[in-house]
């Protein structure tokens, strides 16, 4: 029964979520340019997933609405300066959009395609973690040298990436780098040990790319701007 109340629950918040998404009612005004709560959800909607819970709260919400107020300000400010005639500025508007509408098929195509592929990579990633928490890799040998190697390489990556990054001691990562070492060389060693082909023709760049959005293959400045 608890069950059943739980799921009721997340039925009725997600359409209680989206039926927000299409209220025109003003939340806020600039300079008579209304502002709706359909606007401010827009917003919470493109945050990334891990946001969106967050924004919920009032001061968010608030922080979120002043972005909004803020964006419609800056906009009506290149009005008045009359940027938004300027043909450039319209032709990199078309473009910005084109491209944003790309990104956007590129990422359903993606989604669909992690929905579909769903339990290989569930499987993939519950048994390979399971496989190296518990494998027994005694039979590994692994020197100083290596481990010391492999420490001054996490190091310079983590330096140009980051100045001013931190880097722990070696002492502090030995053993995690002694783990991370004994895995490397016992796959290499399966590797070796196993019968791999790899058809190279097929790997060549003239190979075309699945699942590039129509939209993006249409892109083309010269004739919007024509």
């Amino acid at each position: 029964m608890k069950k059943i109340f739980n799921l009721l629950i997340v039925v009725f918040l997600f359409f209680l979520i989206s039926g927000c998404n299409d209220d025109s009612r003003p939340i806020a005004s600039v300079n008579g340019k209304v502002i709706s709560v359909s606007d401010l959800n827009d917003e919470i909607d493109n945050l990334p997933v891990e946001y969106r819970m967050m924004a919920q709260s009032p001061d968010m919400k608030r922080r979120i609405l002043d972005n909004l107020i803020i964006t419609e300000l800056l906009l009506q400010n290149a009005q008045k300066d009359g940027l938004l005639n300027d043909p450039e500025i319209q032709r990199s508007i078309k473009e910005k959009e084109l491209q944003i509408k790309a990104d956007a098929e590129a990422q359903i195509y993606a989604s669909k395609r992690q929905k579909a592929n769903a339990a290989k990579i569930a499987k993939r990633e519950v048994v390979l973690k399971e496989l190296l928490d518990n494998k027994n890799f005694k039979d590994v040998k692994v020197d100083e040298k290596e481990l010391i190697k492999f420490y001054d390489q996490y190091a310079n990556m983590m330096k140009k990436s980051n100045p001013n990054a931190k880097i722990e001691s070696y002492t502090n990562l030995k053993e995690d780098i002694k783990k991370t070492v004994i895995r490397q060389k016992w796959i290499e060693s399966l590797k070796g040990e196993a019968k791999i082909t790899i058809n190279e023709e097929l790997l060549g760049s003239s190979v075309p790319v699945i699942g590039i959005p129509e939209v993006q293959k249409n892109i083309n400045p010269d004739t919007e701007k024509k």
